[in-house]
């Protein structure tokens, strides 16, 4: 049995000269979702994604090279990364992610690292901006309280896919939807789904989603956390 999940972006790529660096961009502006694919130049510089508004989630990778699945939130700004490949904290890097926030047309990479900006090499970057009813990047505050009045997280709609990543402490990627029930699965490791009964698994209500568990990897008191929901 497989699950997979697909975002239908903006069609045939189109070349974009909005940043420093050319990108190819294939940008779905209403549903809040680019694929941008660019070449490294080892410098900082600018990379045109298509959005239209700033993007708050951004998912890089190197196709040329071994290299981690480097993520930037809007939580963890430009000095920070978070590794869609690991389990870490998020990992302090002055400037990893150029001297600005992205903003309505460019997102920044930094000097040459091999994930987003090595010399020559091909990069895929997903890009997901919020779009209100339908997707939602944010953070939260683990309330150490189990259910849905104690630990709540308003998105404004009925969630059917949710990811959640601890970016204070080592804790693997959440991933609920509702093809999967109450189990989950996690990006960082290749496990089967885990079967929690409805314990560990994201609930979901109209307005948002919460868990019926204290665990550390999901609602853990005062433990910081990121998602990314979409209905």
């Amino acid at each position: 049995t497989y699950v997979s999940w697909n975002w239908k972006a903006g069609g045939t790529p189109s070349i974009n000269t909005d940043g420093s660096i050319t990108s190819i961009v294939s940008a779905n502006q209403a549903a809040g979702f680019s694929v941008v694919k660019y070449t490294g130049i080892g410098s900082t510089a600018s990379v045109g994604h298509g959005l239209g508004v700033a993007p708050k989630l951004i998912i890089a990778k190197c196709l040329d090279i071994t290299s981690s699945w480097v993520v930037y939130s809007e939580t963890t700004g430009i000095n920070k990364f978070l590794a869609l490949n690991d389990s870490a904290a998020s990992y302090t890097a002055s400037g990893y992610w150029g001297s600005s926030a992205p903003t309505t047309s460019v997102f920044e990479v930094n000097n040459g690292n091999s994930n987003n900006n090595s010399t020559g090499n091909n990069i895929i970057a997903y890009c997901f901006a919020d779009i209100s009813g339908y997707s939602k990047v944010g953070s939260y505050t683990g309330t150490g309280v189990a259910g849905e009045a104690g630990s709540l997280v308003v998105t404004g709609f009925q969630p059917q896919f949710v990811v959640v990543k601890r970016i204070d402490a080592a804790n693997s990627w959440v991933v609920s939807s509702t093809p999967l029930g109450y189990n989950d699965l996690y990006f960082n490791n290749s496990d089967a789904e885990f079967a929690s009964g409805s314990l560990y698994g994201a609930h979901y209500t109209n307005t948002g989603f919460y868990f019926n568990t204290t665990d550390q990897s999901r609602n853990i008191s005062g433990g910081q956390y990121i998602y990314l929901a979409i209905a």
